[in-house]
């Protein structure tokens, strides 16, 4: 249904991501039907949640090891 986004990056996908808003608005500018904008809309979506979740995998890889927490990703300051 939509393209393969695996191999590109955080900065591809936001270039990406900026060219399906451009063909977003060239379709709203020339009168397309509303399905053709809410596919385009849509894929803009799908993007956008790549691009958290590959930011979410760059920070958790390069997330602070240096902690008190137990591994889980949460940790609690007492006192």
């Amino acid at each position: 249904m939509f393209e393969d986004y695996d191999d590109l990056n955080s900065d591809q996908l936001i270039a990406k991501q900026i060219e399906m808003r451009r063909k977003l608005t060239t379709a709203l500018n020339a009168g397309m039907s509303g399905q053709i904008l809410d596919q385009l809309q849509t894929m803009i979506d799908y993007i956008g949640i790549e691009i958290k979740s590959k930011s979410a995998i760059e920070a958790m890889k390069t997330g602070d090891d240096d902690d008190d927490s137990n591994g889980d990703g949460v940790s609690l300051g007492i006192g």
